[in-house]
């Protein structure tokens, strides 16, 4: 996933650029584990982050 945004606050716009990757891992016949890694770039700072889901399909 890859993405522009401009992030409005009042006194200054911020551009943003996300790019974040998700893996599928199958737990069985109905569940799935989604481990999931962002990437944030800022014009004033970089964050990362790394998030993990879990989804039932039906």
């Amino acid at each position: 996933m890859a993405g522009p945004v401009i992030e409005f606050e009042e006194n200054k716009n911020l551009f943003v650029m996300r790019l974040a990757t998700e893996y599928k891992i199958d737990l069985g016949e109905s569940w799935l584990l989604l481990p999931t890694l962002n990437f944030d770039y800022k014009q004033e700072y970089v964050t990362w982050g790394l998030s993990i889901g879990l989804g039932k399909r039906f």
